[in-house]
């Protein structure tokens, strides 16, 4: 069964208000930790649909894990973690 939820649906439902409430207010550790758990989600949502949509876009990261360590180790998330 397909997931119904695409990662472009969640990212706009979850992702940009939760970012831009966290931007607009970044000392509230809540609107922070929304945010995180947001991010986190999204993807965990990539992943799953993709998995049942769209195999070929994930195959390289055979578990849920594997795509978040490529996440953290791309040079997007090292600039963005290192504020630049």
């Amino acid at each position: 069964m397909p997931i119904k939820m695409a990662p472009e649906d969640f990212y706009e439902a979850f992702m940009i208000g939760n970012y831009n409430e966290f931007n607009c207010d970044s000392s509230s550790v809540m609107k922070a930790f929304n945010s995180a758990v947001a991010a986190s989600h999204l993807a965990d949502c990539y992943c799953n649909y993709h998995k049942v949509n769209n195999p070929e876009l994930i195959q390289e990261y055979p578990n849920l894990s594997d795509f978040i360590e490529f996440i953290h180790n791309s040079s997007f998330a090292q600039l963005y973690m290192a504020g630049c």
